[in-house]
C-alpha cells in the first residue's frame, strides 16, 4: 500500500516568499512561549536543516524578526530572543484587553480609521436576515497594545442608537460600554460566529503582519426588542496576537448554546417599542 502523498498548501502561499513563510512559522514559536525571552534560537544550520532551505532563506527570516524587535544576535554567541518579546499566553495585558468586552486594559489604546452613515449593510458584515434601520453608522477603527495593533474592527450601530453616544466618545472607551451606559436598547438575540480568515495587502499593512497571516474573525449580530438588526461588529484579530479564555462555573456539559444551521431562521421578535430617529450624532 502506498502511502499518501502529502496535501499540497494553498496555492496563494506558493507567491509568498519562502523567507516570509519561514519568518512566520518561527514567529508563532517565539510567541508560544516555545523560545522564552532571553532562549537562544537554533543555529543558522541546525534551522536550514529543519526546515528544509537554504541558510540564506533563514537569514532573510530573522532579519525579519530582528526587524520587528523578536530576536537579536551577537556574532560568536548565537541569535536569541529579546527580553521584551513575551509569550502572548504570558502578556497579562493583551490578554485583557482581547477578554474585557467592556474596558480597556492598561496598555491598550484605540484608534479611529473612519466613521460614516451607510443605508445598507455593509457586506462584511454578511447575510443579515432580520429587519433593518434606514440608516446605521460604521465606526472602523484599531486595537492596539502597547502601540502593537492586534485587532481590526467595524462597528455598525443603528443611526439612533449612535446618536445616544457622547461625541467623541469612542476613541477612548469601547462602544459596548457606551451602548450600555448610554444606548438604552434591549435585545431580543444576540449570535456571534468566529471564523478564520486571511489578510489582505490592506489589513496586513494595518495590522502590521505578514500578507495572507491567519487572522481570527468573530462577527456578531444583536437583534433589538422590536425585531430590527440595531448594531453588530466584525474584529480581525492578528492569529500570533490572539488568545481567547473562558471560565464557566458548575458547567453543563449537557447543554449547548443554539447551532444556527444553513435554512433555519430565527423567529422573529414581536414589535414593541421603536427607537426614535433624532438625527443627532
Amino acid at each position: 500500500m502506498t502511502a499518501a502523498a502529502p496535501p499540497r498548501p494553498p496555492a496563494e502561499l506558493d507567491r509568498i516568499s519562502l523567507y516570509v513563510r519561514l519568518a512566520s512559522t518561527l514567529r508563532s514559536r517565539i510567541n508560544d512561549g516555545e523560545w522564552a525571552p532571553g532562549a537562544r534560537l537554533p543555529t543558522i544550520k541546525e534551522l536550514a536543516e529543519q526546515y528544509e532551505v537554504a541558510p540564506i532563506t533563514v537569514r532573510e527570516a530573522l532579519g525579519v524578526l530582528a526587524a520587528d524587535g523578536l530576536i537579536v544576535s551577537s556574532r560568536g554567541r548565537g541569535t536569541f530572543v529579546t527580553e521584551g518579546a513575551r509569550p502572548v499566553r504570558g502578556n497579562l495585558g493583551l490578554r485583557a484587553a482581547i477578554n474585557d468586552r467592556l474596558g480597556l486594559s492598561p496598555g491598550q489604546t484605540i484608534q479611529i480609521l473612519g466613521r460614516d452613515r451607510l443605508k445598507q449593510v455593509p457586506p462584511e458584515f454578511g447575510t443579515v436576515a432580520t429587519p433593518r434601520y434606514p440608516e446605521y453608522v460604521r465606526v472602523r477603527k484599531l486595537h492596539l497594545h502597547e502601540d502593537e495593533p492586534f485587532a481590526l474592527l467595524a462597528v455598525l450601530l443603528a443611526a439612533p442608537l449612535y446618536a445616544r453616544l457622547p461625541p467623541r466618545a469612542d476613541e477612548r472607551t469601547k462602544l459596548l460600554r457606551l451602548i450600555l451606559d448610554h444606548g438604552r436598547v434591549r435585545l431580543s438575540e444576540s449570535r456571534i460566529e468566529i471564523t478564520l480568515a486571511y489578510a489582505d495587502h490592506a489589513t496586513a499593512t494595518l495590522l502590521r503582519c505578514a500578507p495572507t497571516a491567519a487572522l481570527v474573525r468573530i462577527r456578531s449580530w444583536r437583534v433589538d426588542e422590536t425585531g430590527r438588526f440595531v448594531f453588530g461588529h466584525v474584529s480581525l484579530y492578528r492569529g500570533d496576537r490572539f488568545i481567547y479564555e473562558t471560565v464557566e462555573h458548575e458547567p453543563d456539559l449537557s447543554r449547548t448554546s443554539t447551532v444556527v444551521l444553513p435554512g433555519m431562521r430565527a423567529p422573529e421578535a414581536p414589535p414593541r417599542r421603536r427607537l426614535r430617529d433624532t438625527g443627532q450624532r
